[in-house]
């Protein structure tokens, strides 16, 4: 009898802790809506909103999945009820997979103990300062040709590319030096980072598939699809350090109030 009673305990806690989950992703999941909603600044075709960054620290709080599913829901909710219904397959794709790869890579590192995510910070920045400054060398030798208009637009790609790069070296070069960076928050950074590029690449992808099957050449369809998603660029910049930002102070008052488990940041 005894076990039966701490079998059921145990069984009941398990449901307590499932249902709290739950309403969390559907309280997150309303907040990615808000973000979205009241945060946003047009930069036509698209706008600059915060969205990703309630996605990306959801992830961080409550896993890959979770995170995924509430800026899934949250952003394709408001795509549904503002009038821009047919964005909402690749909302619920693209945001999913972004928190869903946050998650993976932060909860793997809160597995493994050991683990030292700094050469894999190290590898995200030097790809992505190598890769805008590939960029912005050939604007300058005449590889990319185009529209003013294109070559405008690759800008927010080569200085979204460069400031990643360059915060990820500070934010490395200061963990390395003064040890103020846990090894904790350097794996959020990272998770953030990948999800956010994985993010920004399937923007891009989905556009230019949209034009090649329109029947444009793919020159044509790549610099239309650079002057369509400036905002994914600028969004993109921004999210990584604003959604590391929000999650220290709240997975701190979620722990508190006895939501999560306690983690050294």
């Amino acid at each position: 009898m005894k076990l039966r009673t701490n079998v059921n305990a145990r069984a009941l806690g398990m449901k307590n802790d499932h249902l709290v989950e739950m309403i969390l992703i559907g309280i997150f999941a309303a907040f990615c809506y808000v973000a979205v909603w009241v945060l946003r600044i047009p930069l036509p075709p698209q706008f600059i909103h915060f969205g990703n960054a309630v996605c990306v620290m959801t992830a961080l709080l409550l896993g890959g999945w979770q995170g995924g599913a509430a800026g899934a829901i949250g952003m394709a909710l408001f795509n549904l009820l503002n009038g821009m219904a047919a964005f909402m397959p690749k909302t619920l794709l693209l945001k999913f997979l972004m928190g869903l790869v946050t998650g993976l890579v932060f909860f793997y590192g809160r597995r493994h103990p050991k683990s030292n995510p700094t050469r894999w910070v190290a590898l995200a920045s030097f790809a992505a300062l190598l890769t805008g400054f590939g960029l912005f060398i050939g604007l300058y030798t005449d590889f990319f040709t185009g529209e003013d208009a294109e070559i405008k637009m690759l800008w927010y790609a080569i200085i979204f590319l460069m400031v990643l790069g360059f915060s990820l070296l500070i934010v490395l070069f200061i963990s390395m030096t003064t040890q103020k960076f846990s090894r904790l928050l350097l794996w959020a950074i990272l998770g953030a980072t990948l999800g956010v590029f994985l993010n920004v690449t399937g923007e891009f992808c989905w556009a230019l598939t949209e034009k090649l099957l329109l029947g444009m050449n793919f020159s044509a369809a790549a610099a239309a699809t650079l002057i369509d998603i400036p905002a994914t660029f600028i969004n993109g910049s921004f999210t990584v350090f604003a959604a590391v930002g929000l999650y220290v102070p709240l997975n701190a008052a979620l722990v508190k109030a006895g939501l999560l488990k306690s983690e050294e940041l």
